[in-house]
């Protein structure tokens, strides 16, 4: 009976109006004056929409279920500066961000979180970067300078650099996460959440100074990058699962009474970085095709070198002191020069310095057409840079959406290189059916080309 009567009443509810998109540009002249009018003036549902260039705003109080966008889609677009004066975003429950630099925000109070962004509920940004927010309370804890999250967080494709806070610099999250293809420089990354909530992360590159703390909840990290002085610490939890994740002098610190399960990692200390390992032994490894170069290991771990394909070895790192984790082709972390057949750490091969004598190097870049094409499921991209270079290779559907972050600012040697696109999404859904395209940036160059999905 009450199942009857709520479906009678929710018939007789006047039909809902369409969600609006509110324009607001930098110069004040467009539907809205600034942010915050657009706000004002939306409802739940709503999308305000920001032209590109920089609004010196703060204070901003998103509407539930809002989506606040530059329209340019990428964080280089659209900047809401809090000009120090106060936290630039903050209420909003179930909210999305897409393509905003979120910069100089500030909080001081007694207790607070976030001097960036300050959200709840179930929150998803992409294409989004939080620079140099500054979090100062007088009591402990003050954390996430840029980003705070009382809920779930999915965050795409996001930078973190210059924030200040009393703990976690970068981003706060007090429930689950999903964070994929994300830079962190100098800036934590923490997460809370009772024993039922994930931290899941993917594709990400930890800088100096740049840590994931994660409490409580299960850690799985997957081809993802710690570079030095950086590090993972779990506490509180049962196990943590590390698939193809390169510790490129980076730390790992496990609470007491752990289980550990990695597969296909490379773990490498130097005479400048000799430690890679903190904390309490894990109880439980079970490790598979890993790479543990060095000598700070416990008995647990260094007991399995030479078992189950694990190995320790120089991985022969392209140019570490200059940040390239690619790998040479001598390296034994690549498929074809070890015994498991398969790629140990995020990077593949990025140089050859035992080139023979006489080969050339590639004159320009160059993008090719993918193959196979049509495809179903994955497709090999192949690309010639003519030197050294970052590069970030990105799916789109034909709307121009963002489908997938293949490669993010993932460095190069000159030559000729592959990346795979498996036909998911930053979710790890298949892609429909249809015409994606593919667009690769790297230093001034550029290029986009069409592909076929076919199921």
């Amino acid at each position: 009976m009450r199942l009857l009567l709520l479906a009678i009443t929710l018939l007789l509810l006047p039909a809902t109006i369409g969600a609006a998109i509110r324009h607001v540009n930098p110069e004040g002249t467009g539907e809205y004056p600034t942010i915050a009018a657009a706000l004002a003036a939306a409802a739940a549902g709503d999308t305000v929409e920001l032209a590109c260039g920089t609004y010196y705003e703060n204070d901003l109080e998103l509407p539930d279920g809002l989506l606040l966008r530059g329209e340019g889609g990428l964080a280089s677009c659209a900047t809401i500066d809090g000009q120090l004066l106060s936290r630039v975003i903050h209420s909003g429950q179930d909210v999305r961000l897409r393509g905003l630099t979120i910069q100089r925000g500030y909080y001081h109070g007694e207790y607070g979180y976030g001097a960036g962004a300050r959200l709840s509920g179930e929150v998803f940004v992409e294409n989004s970067d939080f620079l140099e927010n500054y979090l100062q309370t007088d009591e402990i804890p003050y954390d996430g300078g840029g980003l705070a999250v009382n809920g779930d967080a999915t965050l795409v494709n996001c930078r973190f650099e210059d924030n200040q806070a009393g703990g976690a610099d970068g981003a706060r999250i007090s429930g689950s996460l999903v964070m994929s293809a994300c830079t962190l420089q100098g800036d934590d990354v923490e997460v809370y959440g009772a024993t039922w909530e994930t931290a899941t992360i993917a594709g990400c590159t930890f800088g100096y100074g740049a840590d994931v703390v994660t409490n409580q909840v299960h850690t799985t990290v997957s081809q993802s990058v710690f570079e030095p002085g950086s590090g993972l610490a779990c506490y509180s939890q049962d196990s943590v699962h590390l698939f193809r994740v390169t510790f490129a002098e980076g730390e790992i610190c496990l609470d007491d009474g752990m289980g550990l399960f990695m597969d296909r990692c490379l773990v490498s200390a130097s005479e400048s970085w000799p430690d890679t390992w903190c904390g309490e032994d894990p109880i439980a490894v079970l490790l598979t095709c890993n790479d543990f170069h060095g000598d700070d290991f416990p008995a647990i771990i260094s007991e399995q070198i030479g078992q189950s394909g694990n190995i320790s070895a120089d991985p022969l790192f392209c140019d570490d002191a200059a940040g390239d984790f690619t790998l040479d082709a001598a390296s034994p972390c690549l498929p074809e020069n070890n015994d498991c057949g398969l790629l140990m750490g995020a990077y593949g091969q990025g140089c050859d310095l035992y080139t023979a004598a006489g080969e050339t190097l590639p004159s320009a870049f160059a993008l090719a057409q993918n193959h196979p094409n049509p495809f179903n499921p994955s497709t090999e991209i192949a690309f010639t840079l003519p030197e050294s270079d970052a590069v970030t290779l990105r799916i789109f559907d034909p709307s121009g959406r963002l489908v997938r972050v293949v490669l993010a600012n993932v460095p190069y040697a000159a030559g000729v290189h592959h990346a795979r696109w498996n036909g998911l999404d930053e979710m790890g859904v298949s892609a429909s059916s249809g015409v994606y395209f593919y667009r690769i940036d790297a230093d001034d160059f550029s290029e986009t080309r069409k592909m076929t999905l076919l199921k």
